[in-house]
């Protein structure tokens, strides 16, 4: 730059000593001031930009480290703020021809909650060089960071058969309920991680439970369930709904039967498990409360449990379930949606009669050997439903035990072999049900 007005000016004072017309010194006088202002000018400018881009990164990482408070930590936006300052802060604080603390103390959070939204905003004030000299002391710019505050909805669909009775190393020789005590402090550790103790959720993070043996227990969901004249078999467990509508989730109607839920008279209401249906609530007690009432008993109808697994999840729902449980539609731009499956070994109950629509691999049927395989078929069914990109749902599968049948099945209806899980103890499950947590919780930083 020095050099540059070095030779402007000795050129230019050449001209001025053989001009004769007497009017270099006014123009002198007007365009030189002009063209330092220009030159100063666009190298300010190139300042600015330079400012702008490097405070753009640092605040693009406060902004993701405020999502994460949120969203993971479930801090308050007060206190995600905070967080956000000391990450911008640490980012800007070398960059010397900046005011950083000006603009960490500049910045503010915006949650708009019902987009998921949260926007970060600062100030930035670059000081000039060569434009002070003309009465502009600084260029001045806002810049913003957005990035999507994830909601999270997550159903646990959950083995309560008579084998998760059973102990880890001596199976059907030693009932001493080893498994289910497994299953429920894992859960416990899942739901605390998830909603941790004195943190606010306000509504982001909601959980399901659905325990499943030969049905589902749906408890005071039973009547809208089965329909208005849906007939009383002693208990409120419901087997599969059959028809048209048999593999799909659209939401009952007393309209149209195909939608309605059946309690096929081979279930004895005796093999009624008292564990019921919980749909998605942040209430930890609830949750704390439905874990203590998982109990064992019965076979192991899985693909009922996954249906209504999903139907906790299911935007096709929202008006069967009460108004804190209902489920946001598919694809929400800001909502996750996990479905975890968990079971002990192979599927072998169905309840399916002639009026069942063909699945995969023929004709769905009750009874006989055709058991295991016909809720094979419906579980492969209903995975995909869940999977398909409509729905956007990630399966997770976890399978306890060594059995490979139901290993290979779980495998089919996980969403990628990342989230298919095999274990053989209590602590193997309690780790599987971590890293699904934290996979479900990292938040995503946008545009």
């Amino acid at each position: 730059m020095k050099n540059f007005l070095a030779t402007y000016f000795k050129r230019n004072l050449a001209k001025f000593k053989t001009d004769s017309s007497g009017n270099f010194m006014m123009i002198a006088a007007v365009g030189l001031p002009l063209a330092i202002f220009a030159i100063g000018s666009a190298v300010d400018y190139a300042n600015f930009l330079l400012a702008t881009r490097q405070v753009q990164a640092a605040l693009d990482s406060a902004s993701f480290a405020a999502t994460r408070a949120i969203t993971v930590e479930d801090l308050t936006l007060d206190e995600a703020a905070l967080s956000a300052r000391e990450q911008l802060m640490l980012n800007i604080a070398n960059l010397s021809f900046i005011d950083a603390q000006a603009i960490a103390s500049s910045l503010r959070l915006e949650h708009d909650k019902e987009i998921g939204k949260l926007t970060a905003i600062a100030d930035l004030q670059t000081p000039t060089l060569f434009a002070g000299l003309f009465g502009y002391d600084n260029i001045s710019t806002t810049v913003v960071a957005t990035n999507q505050v994830q909601s999270l909805e997550m159903s646990f669909v959950l083995d309560n058969t008579g084998s998760m009775s059973f102990s880890f190393a001596d199976g059907s020789s030693n009932k001493n309920d080893e498994r289910i005590i497994a299953l429920r402090a894992a859960m416990y550790n899942a739901v605390d991680r998830l909603l941790p103790a004195g943190r606010v959720n306000d509504n982001r993070v909601r959980v399901s439970i659905t325990p499943y043996s030969d049905a589902v227990n749906l408890g005071q969901f039973y009547q809208a369930a089965v329909g208005e004249d849906g007939p009383d078999r002693g208990s409120s467990c419901v087997t599969e709904r059959e028809g048209m509508e048999a593999f799909n989730d659209i939401a009952p109607d007393d309209s149209d039967p195909d939608t309605l839920y059946e309690t096929d008279v081979a279930l004895n209401p005796d093999h009624c498990i008292n564990s019921r249906i919980l749909p998605l609530t942040d209430d930890r007690e609830d949750l704390f409360s439905a874990i203590d009432r998982l109990d064992t008993k019965g076979r192991t109808a899985g693909h009922i449990g996954i249906t209504w697994g999903l139907n906790t999840l299911s935007g096709e729902w929202r008006l069967f379930w009460p108004s804190s449980a209902r489920p946001a539609r598919y694809l929400t731009t800001n909502v996750t949606k996990i479905l975890i499956v968990m079971t002990d070994g192979t599927f072998n109950t169905t309840y399916f009669d002639d009026k069942a629509v063909e699945g995969p691999n023929g004709d769905l049927g009750r009874g006989g050997s055709a058991n295991e395989t016909t809720s094979e078929n419906a579980t492969r069914e209903f995975c995909d439903l869940a999977k398909d990109p409509s729905r956007g749902v990630r399966v997770y599968t976890v399978t306890l035990g060594t059995s490979a049948a139901a290993g290979a099945l779980m495998a089919e209806c996980a969403t990628n072999a990342s989230t298919a899980f095999i274990v053989t103890t209590g602590d193997e499950l309690d780790e599987a049900f971590e890293q699904i947590v934290i996979q479900a919780r990292t938040p995503i930083l946008t545009d």
